[in-house]
């Protein structure tokens, strides 16, 4: 359910907050009477950090900004740090930072703070995220040392319309229902000293106690002294039940302008009728992985592609920002011009694509590709290369270099998905006995489960080699290689 307001006391519940999937390395604990609860370990990866998310809020575009009130305490903290972040995932699955606060060294004797932070969202809908790091130096390790989040209030900073009771009004309305003016508040028993968080400035009207129904002031009146105000209700935007992970509403189909014969050129897409390319500001590998990627490429090898043809095409995308997973420029961040305009000290984004393999390997260590393997189902699989530092790197403490192909559930995703990874076809030799195994490796929170299964060509009904397992199990039963026998 969407909310406009949130406030929660962690000594007594979560209050609908959710542990991250998949991004992060730890959790945060949820312990009746103390708080959420951050600890090191001595096991944790140097850098190490925890993420937790909050419900869904509203927000109208009357409220200017969002307060956020947090109370913390920490013990033992040599170097801390608490990130503050929203995430808008009903258009784009990017985390957007506003706030960063550092925990000073202290020894010993726990510490209590209060902070406040003021953001503005940018879209109607939003999630905060909070992320805690208890290990930003290096030489900073020590066995006790936590973070404990006791209490948060999440409100709007409203000034054109009210929410709830109006108790969030920060606005100028200075004039009662009734067409009076309001008095000052310094002359009436509600008083800034009595009522420090209202902002009972001047004559503005306003509901300290909340005991209106929306917000009001003192008046002359001989009736009545208190008289609501006249400040309209937020209006909001019904809006459909959230889905994760999502993109825009639009689909970007791609072609290449000038393409090369190394599978390049002017990254060209096709929306609403019109045609364009992308502005290369803020152009890099992880944007380019992406476009290759939804053109049914492995992933890029050059972004940045000479021409040898002048050409006239001009932008319909003047920024583009994506996280490196993505499978189509639908799950990135886009900004769009409303007609193909010119990229001004910039110029049209190019990339070269890693050529599709055709042939077929019983050996593949995806060195070039996916040896001719396909795949289905809701999640793709990703082909992944540690050539460049820029890359997206989905294992954030997975050390191997090489390459790889991943499949990653997003962290905002709530719904049951299901990944294939599908052979190519293979002939019988002359032995009747055949295995298969592959290297694997798991992060995250090992939730799901998976199968191994062949078919004949001649039959419609797989086989399995591997009945359904709960990852938690595969894990331990098969370390990190996964090795099968059959008989065929």
């Amino acid at each position: 359910k969407l909310a406009y307001y949130h406030k929660c006391s962690f000594t007594r519940s979560r209050c609908l907050w959710n542990q991250m999937k998949s991004i992060d390395f730890k959790d945060w604990k949820h312990e009746i009477g103390v708080g959420m609860v951050l600890r090191q370990d001595i096991h944790d990866p140097f850098g190490a950090f925890a993420d937790m998310i909050s419900p869904p809020i509203q927000y109208s575009h009357k409220a200017r900004q969002m307060k956020i009130t947090v109370k913390f305490s920490s013990s033992n903290v040599t170097s801390g740090r608490l990130s503050f972040y929203s995430i808008y995932p009903m258009h784009d699955m990017h985390q957007s930072y506003f706030e960063d606060i550092s925990i000073p060294r202290h020894d010993r004797r726990p510490i209590q703070k209060d902070i406040t932070i003021r953001f503005s969202p940018r879209r109607p809908i939003f999630h905060i995220g909070i992320r805690g790091n208890l290990n930003v130096d290096f030489y900073s390790f020590v066995a006790s040392k936590e973070i404990i989040l006791t209490d948060i209030e999440i409100a709007p900073v409203e000034y054109g319309c009210f929410t709830g009771n109006g108790q969030h009004y920060r606005g100028h309305v200075s004039v009662a229902i009734d067409g009076q003016a309001c008095k000052p508040w310094k002359s009436t028993p509600y008083t800034h000293e009595n009522f420090p968080n209202d902002e009972l400035v001047s004559n503005y009207c306003r509901n300290p106690d909340g005991t209106f129904s929306s917000p009001w002031c003192f008046t002359d009146n001989t009736d009545s002294n208190r008289q609501t105000c006249r400040v309209p209700k937020c209006q909001f935007s019904t809006s459909s039940p959230l889905s994760y992970p999502v993109g825009s509403s639009k689909k970007y189909n791609l072609t290449f302008t000038n393409e090369n014969e190394r599978k390049g050129g002017i990254v060209t897409i096709h929306v609403d009728g019109q045609m364009g390319g992308i502005c290369n500001r803020g152009w890099d590998w992880k944007s380019a992985d992406v476009v290759c990627r939804q053109m049914g490429y492995p992933g890029a090898s050059n972004i940045d592609v000479t021409l040898r043809i002048v050409t006239d095409l001009k932008a319909l995308i003047k920024t583009i920002d994506c996280r490196g997973f993505e499978t189509s420029l639908d799950q990135c961040t886009i900004y769009m011009a409303q007609s193909p305009v010119a990229c001004g000290d910039s110029r049209l984004a190019t990339v070269a694509c890693v050529p599709k393999e055709t042939k077929s390997y019983s050996r593949c260590s995806f060195n070039n590709g996916y040896c001719g393997w396909t795949m289905s189902g809701d999640l793709n699989w990703i082909w992944y290369r540690r050539n460049y530092d820029s890359n997206y790197l989905p294992l954030q403490d997975h050390r191997t270099d090489g390459f790889y192909i991943y499949v990653q559930r997003h962290p905002f995703d709530e719904d049951e998905r299901e990944s294939k990874l599908i052979s190519p076809t293979f002939k019988q030799d002359h032995t009747d006995i055949l295995s298969i195994s592959f290297e694997h490796y798991l992060a995250g929170l090992p939730f799901g489960y998976v199968l191994v299964a062949f078919r004949y060509c001649r039959e419609s009904t797989p086989r399995y080699l591997l009945p359904p397992q709960q990852l938690k199990d595969i894990a331990t039963k098969f370390n990190k290689v996964m090795r099968l026998e059959f008989e065929i």
